[in-house]
């Protein structure tokens, strides 16, 4: 087995004092300044809210923003975070005006993979609607060069694993895959031993790690905003969770995506820090599980 230790910061987990429906979501500290913090602090890839491109060509512009992801080592990047790809009307109209946006700018960033979101809203379409229209987004990203990762929610639509990768299947893109966060995994209810049971092998795009307490800090919504712990902090197995994902045939990188009152109000560096090297044990404790029960394994 390949053992890959690279890890990709999330876009939440560089942002600072910002976060998802927090003020505008818009990150305070300059790209430059996070993508150089991430370089120094021992990352081999970076995640972008789509925001983040809107400051960019407002700004240093996109071969700018490209080179500064090469110079600070960043090799792999990812975009989010597509919502309402599923809908109709002016909601459908806002999606695919996001949409062909970060096509526009996958190329010249080296995107190899663009996050899309679960239904948040309290009127869930029939799961073939869902089905439908991802078919159709995985197939223009292919077009363009990309991946669609569906990430799935416990308090949205598609809720587990199970569904969300049904979704896939059945769409039938090999362009359209999963994103899964250990946070959504666990929240869910979902064994890791289930996990690895509903997934197809090379169904799995994007992993994310971090942590958290056994049960909920209010809401699931105020949970996964405000109360995300450093990998190893709270009461998630993470090294079994990564040995589990391994199992699925998954060889990638890693994502860390910390979200928390806490992380928002860390020094970037520091909390880009402390995010890397918790994360880094995780994995190392994983490949060392792995090899406890197959001493063979090098």
């Amino acid at each position: 087995m390949t053992t890959n230790t690279e890890l990709l910061a999330s876009c939440w987990t560089s942002a600072g004092k910002t976060g998802p429906s927090i003020g505008n979501e818009m990150s305070p500290v300059p790209l430059r300044e996070r993508i150089e913090a991430a370089g120094r602090t021992g990352w081999s890839g970076f995640g972008l809210f789509h925001k983040d491109l809107i400051e960019a060509r407002q700004t240093i512009g996109l071969s700018t923003l490209g080179a500064i992801l090469r110079d600070n080592g960043m090799k792999h990047v990812e975009l989010e975070f597509l919502t309402d790809w599923w809908a109709d009307g002016a909601a459908r109209a806002d999606s695919d005006r996001i949409r062909t946006h970060m096509f526009e700018c996958a190329g010249e960033l080296g995107v190899q993979t663009i996050k899309v979101g679960a239904d948040l809203s309290p009127n869930p379409r029939p799961f073939d609607q869902y089905t439908e229209h991802f078919a159709l987004l995985a197939h223009d990203a292919e077009r363009h060069g990309v991946r669609a990762a569906l990430e799935f929610m416990p308090m949205a639509n598609p809720r587990t694993v199970r569904e969300a990768a049904d979704i896939v299947r059945n769409a039938g893109e090999r362009a359209g895959g999963l994103c899964i966060d250990i946070w959504h995994i666990n929240r869910a209810g979902t064994s890791y031993e289930e996990m690895v049971a509903a997934v197809d092998p090379d169904m799995v795009f994007v992993v994310e790690l971090n942590d958290a307490a056994s049960t909920p800090d209010g809401t699931l919504w105020d949970d996964t905003v405000n109360s995300r712990k450093y990998c190893g902090e709270g009461d998630f197995d993470v090294p079994k969770f990564v040995a589990a994902i391994l199992s699925t045939g998954y060889r990638g990188h890693w994502g860390v995506e910390i979200i928390s009152t806490r992380h928002r109000n860390t020094p970037v560096e520091d909390g880009l820090r402390l995010a890397h090297d918790t994360a880094i044990r995780s994995v190392a404790n994983a490949y060392d599980l792995i090899r406890i029960a197959d001493p063979a394994h090098p």
